[in-house]
């Protein structure tokens, strides 16, 4: 599962005119999501999607072991280092590593040893994370056979979770990655009309690109904006950017992550 990759994909659906429908269902390896777009003029601007609830068993990463509830700073031996790891399944396997300095660190070096580790029978992604204080994370990621990347759409989502659990960040938090930033939000108490979870813990997470599309295509770092409103803003609004609006709803405090991820 990639939360980036079906987004590209509802966008292209719906402008290559192989869908009419704003609501699409797809069918992927961690499930059925449903993707809801908005578009202008014929044209996608903005794609959400709900990612289902994080996974933090043992056995449903999978990584070798007696299974247990979650695996939260539990320690591995990578290239002579031993790390803390937290773990987290977004329809993808996430290992997720707190350091004190991102900058220093070897991402390209540790990054393959991680991934194929033996405790990981069908790899791994790893997300490499320095806390700043209690509301700023920065994160690095090595994703699954490519490498290192600007971003990760499931890594961010895996990040938050596995700092929440950690107790790295308070109920506000901005993620920095190699290609944007990422605000995050509580959301608590502005659950949508109908939502089916009780859990009052529900972040929104809100990032606003400010370039065009071909700047994307051709590798030029985002520069991105957090957004504090509960709902995405309307179309032809001056905080609506030309190309896109990406929300995440976290787990914030449950370590047994009942809330849906939405991005």
């Amino acid at each position: 599962m990639c939360g980036n990759g079906i987004r590209c994909f509802a966008k292209y659906v719906y402008d290559h005119k192989l869908a009419a429908d704003t609501q699409l269902k797809v069918e992927t390896m961690a499930g059925t999501k449903t993707l809801k777009l908005n578009v202008r003029a014929g044209k996608t601007e903005t794609v959400r999607v709900d990612m289902g609830q994080p996974r933090l068993r043992r056995s449903e990463l999978p990584m070798r072991g007696e299974d247990s509830e979650k695996v939260v700073g539990e320690s591995l031996k990578a290239d002579g280092h031993k790390f803390d790891i937290t773990t987290v399944s977004m329809g993808n396997p996430h290992v997720v590593i707190f350091l004190d300095n991102l900058e220093t660190f070897d991402v390209a070096r540790f990054g393959p040893q991680i991934e194929t580790h033996k405790a990981f029978p069908q790899r791994t992604n790893v997300q490499f994370v320095q806390s700043r204080n209690n509301s700023e994370i920065i994160l690095r990621t090595w994703e699954r056979g490519a490498g290192v990347t600007l971003a990760c759409g499931t890594g961010a989502c895996a990040a938050a979770v596995a700092s929440a659990l950690n107790g790295k960040t308070g109920k506000r938090a901005n993620v920095h990655l190699a290609g944007g930033d990422l605000g995050q939000r509580d959301g608590a108490g502005q659950r949508p009309a109908g939502h089916r979870h009780a859990h009052p813990t529900l972040n929104d997470l809100g990032i606003n690109h400010k370039l065009p599309e071909s700047d994307f295509l051709s590798g030029k770092k985002t520069r991105q904006e957090s957004r504090d409103s509960a709902t995405p803003p309307p179309p032809g609004s001056a905080h609506e950017e030309s190309v896109g609006y990406r929300r995440a709803s976290l787990p914030y405090a449950s370590n047994r992550a009942k809330e849906s991820i939405i991005i």
